[in-house]
């Protein structure tokens, strides 16, 4: 990525529009976009405060004299968690503000925010101060996101772990959910990943961890995301560099699980996402439908696709995409549902824009979804 990005070339390929499908609209807008001291925007998640507003958490890279040298958007990179709010379900956004500085010796990103019944809010991160050491951060606010406590650690100091974006899920008896991916070798030195999850019974205040993980072929079992099944068990559904999404299940609430299984559904080296909708029950996927085996990501991520399973993920039907950016990328989706709409985020990357990336935004009616 060449950090010499030109404001006006941005301004053409970034936007904010509404399709017209039939009966249906999708409205899409460029939360986030791509500057030379902020060339990088990512894993973000769309939060409602207790107002009705809606809070945008993400990840901003931001330009250091090391970056700016190297003339790169690494993951690496300086990073900070940043914030913005809307009062008009994402149709505008205020002013952005630090959410949480960058305490890490490289960066911090990777947030997830859950709302207890409490009202108190849990925000978790990761804080990156190697490429071999990356932790895992939890803080506790009781006043709607105003403030919050002291950081806590739950992750080990001697390997990588890692979380992804809108990822944190909190299951019918009470149990919290964090899904996670770690690995005790360099990050990008032949690296290779198990999953798991960690769980507390006590909102918050203690961790534990699967006592079996997820582990396949090559690269491992990567950058899972999990959703509580009707009859109580856990699926987790994982990132491969297999050519498929595959699944696993747990039927201890992530105590344990059992052995990933391929999906059938084609995917490069990119996260899913699975959520409940909760005015129909069924089960939302959203991921990168897409395989090229001799691609260094085995496959570009795009079109980034949804498909509905009413079966808790027996079968996967409706297959259509939201994103089609040949040569880019749209990936690391999250998902926030308000009223009849599915506002769903990703990173967005056109085709010639190298490393840099912004957030996008698309309010889609549900019923766009079943059609």
């Amino acid at each position: 990525m060449k950090f010499g990005l030109h404001s006006a070339l941005v301004a053409v390929i970034f936007l904010a529009s509404t399709w017209a499908t039939g009966a249906d609209e999708i409205f899409t807008l460029d939360v986030c976009q791509p500057t030379p001291t902020h060339s990088r925007h990512d894993h973000q998640l769309i939060f409602p405060l207790k107002d009705g507003r809606l809070m945008l958490v993400w990840s901003e890279y931001y330009v250091s004299t090391d970056s700016l040298s190297k003339n790169e958007a690494r993951d690496d990179m300086p990073c900070r968690i940043s914030a913005k709010i809307s009062a008009d379900r994402g149709r505008s956004w205020g002013e952005t503000f630090v959410f949480q500085e960058n305490t890490g010796k490289l960066n911090v990103k990777h947030p997830n925010l859950l709302r207890l019944p409490s009202g108190d809010v849990l925000f978790f991160y990761t804080e990156w101060n190697s490429r071999s050491n990356r932790v895992v951060l939890l803080r506790r606010s009781s006043d709607d996101c105003k403030s919050w406590g002291t950081p806590q650690c739950f992750s080990p100091t001697n390997r990588i772990t890692n979380i992804n974006n809108d990822h944190v899920l909190r299951l019918r008896s009470g149990r919290i959910i964090l899904p996670a991916f770690s690995s005790p070798s360099v990050w990008d030195k032949g690296d290779h990943w198990q999953a798991f999850c960690y769980y507390s019974d006590d909102d918050g205040r203690s961790w534990k961890s699967s006592e079996r993980k997820m582990d396949l072929p090559e690269r491992g079992a990567e950058e899972p995301c999990m959703v509580e099944l009707k009859n109580g068990s856990v699926m987790a559904l994982l990132r491969t560099s297999l050519g498929t999404l595959y699944a696993a299940h747990s039927t201890d609430e992530g105590k344990t699980w059992g052995q990933p299984i391929s999906t059938g559904l084609a995917s490069p080296a990119a996260p899913p996402l699975v959520k409940r909708i909760p005015s129909t029950g069924d089960l939302l996927l959203i991921w990168d439908r897409n395989y090229q085996p001799d691609h260094h990501h085995k496959g570009e991520r795009t079109p980034l696709s949804a498909a509905i399973s009413r079966d808790d993920g027996a079968t996967w039907k409706k297959i259509k995409d939201i994103e089609l950016v040949a040569g880019g990328a749209a990936a690391y989706a999250a998902v926030t549902f308000v009223g009849n709409e599915a506002l769903v985020t990703y990173y967005y990357q056109p085709k010639g824009f190298g490393g840099a990336s912004g957030v996008r935004l698309k309010a889609i009616p549900v019923d766009w979804f079943y059609k």
